[in-house]
């Protein structure tokens, strides 16, 4: 039996961009046979787990990089997720956590991946964050049996070619920036001036910030007046946010690409009049939008622990020796909530987005 290795840290490289990785839709059109494995897999991503179905000759080993610092519970809620179906799957593993210090250099993550690869797991996921990732990657890919899962990102890589890892999954990133610019054309018809705070420079801040700038520009309302890149951290948020305001009176619409941004962008609120989005429906964003009059205005809500779950029935068909029924790729489920989301729906939603994670966190 092989091994999976988790390495989820967030897939921000910043070299790999551009037409070398095929976007969600695009994907699936050119390998209709993917939209049939995604059905196949959104049902059992849906239903109780089902006990494997064959004997396990040895334990699963799993390491799991994740960012560890971040005030998003998305990483923390993934892994308890996780950890649960794969017990109620009957499932025997180990995982081992390895933290990273969000927007730490490449040097660092690095070692961190090397040395979870020295301890000799079956199977290894993890992600990459820059160009020379991307050659570790295909050197692991070419010369041993590790599989690769990759979580936060539903994008192939081009460049791999046939050499694949064995599962994309997450939430896809334009798909939940679409709503997202949805949103603001339906309620803000009229434009105005607006700001980006980008995460860090690479994949994730490409395919939020810069595909929300490609559609605001294309309706002809919106005029982009400053963006910068924080590392995610909510203190260079409110650094960049400082210096945006130095320059400019006012500004319409701040537009944010993580939990961290959202929540720091807040409390600037009470000063100035202008629309936020968050990203995520984490609890911190939850709370914020219901209990503050101003804070953040909306956000896209992820189904959180869909892409956990994925990951646990991937892993477990690939022990059933049915590896052929997972799909490259997978996206789990996103919703727009507000201001104006009755507690009811919130309470429906929640149940569903942590039906695994909400005991622990």
């Amino acid at each position: 039996m092989r091994l999976i290795l988790l390495f989820a840290l967030l897939f921000n490289f910043s070299n790999i961009l551009g037409d070398e990785y095929w976007h969600y839709r695009e994907y699936l059109d050119n390998f209709p046979i993917q939209k049939t494995k995604i059905a196949n897999l959104k049902k059992l991503v849906e239903e109780d787990a089902k006990k494997l179905n064959q004997k396990q000759n040895k334990t699963a080993q799993i390491v799991f990089i994740y960012p560890g610092k971040q005030i998003s519970d998305y990483w923390r809620r993934n892994i308890t997720a996780l950890e649960k179906r794969l017990t109620d799957s009957g499932v025997k593993f180990n995982i081992k956590l390895i933290p990273v210090e969000t927007g730490s250099s490449v040097n660092e993550e690095t070692k961190d991946i090397i040395r979870a690869i020295k301890n000799r797991p079956d199977y290894l996921i993890f992600t990459l964050n820059v160009k020379d990732h991307a050659k570790l990657i295909n050197q692991i890919l070419s010369f041993s049996k590790i599989k690769l899962i990759l979580l936060n990102i539903t994008t192939p890589l081009k460049t791999l070619g046939k050499n694949q890892p064995f599962f994309y999954v997450g939430f896809d990133h334009e798909e939940g920036s679409k709503k997202i610019i949805e949103t603001i054309k339906e309620r803000y018809p009229d434009g105005g001036d607006y700001m980006v705070l980008y995460h860090s420079e690479g994949y994730v801040s490409q395919m939020r910030g810069d595909y929300m700038i490609k559609e605001l520009r294309e309706s002809k309302k919106w005029n982009l007046k400053a963006r910068y890149y924080t590392n995610g951290q909510g203190k260079r948020a409110e650094i960049a946010i400082n210096d945006f305001f130095k320059k400019n009176k006012k500004v319409d619409l701040i537009i944010s690409c993580s939990t961290d941004i959202s929540l720091a962008a807040a409390k600037y609120k009470n000063k100035k009049d202008f629309i936020l989005n968050g990203w995520g429906g984490r609890s911190s964003e939850i709370d914020n939008i219901q209990s503050k009059k101003s804070g953040i205005d909306f956000t896209v809500m992820r189904i959180n622990d869909d892409s956990a779950i994925a990951v646990a029935e991937a892993i477990k068909l690939d022990l059933q020796n049915k590896s052929n029924m997972v799909p490259m790729i997978f996206s789990g489920e996103m919703v727009i909530i507000d201001k104006n989301t009755s507690k009811e729906k919130l309470r429906s939603l929640e149940k569903r987005a942590f039906r695994y994670s909400n005991e622990e966190i």
